[in-house]
């Protein structure tokens, strides 16, 4: 209801590049990427490639393992991952 008013409001165009710089501003992947494609690519030079895949897709493996240990809504409230 509250984003109809707001299209109302500005218009549909407005609406759409708040919406694209509201996500913008809280996604922390476009600072976090750089960074994290730098210490690889280092790896990736020092030993070797197809270690470093490895390395990374187990890495992606474990922390998606992990996410199905976080507590869910009930026990740790507002921080939970779903209700």
């Amino acid at each position: 209801m509250w984003r109809r008013q707001f299209i109302k409001f500005v218009g549909a165009a407005a609406a759409t590049w708040s919406l694209a710089a509201g996500a913008q501003q809280s996604n922390p992947i476009p600072r976090i990427g750089p960074i994290g494609a730098a210490i690889f690519g280092h790896y990736g030079d020092r030993i070797g490639r197809k270690a470093t895949l490895i390395a990374t897709l187990m890495l992606m493996g474990i922390a998606t393992f992990l996410i199905a240990f976080v507590p869910l809504m009930p026990r740790l409230g507002s921080g939970a991952a779903s209700s």
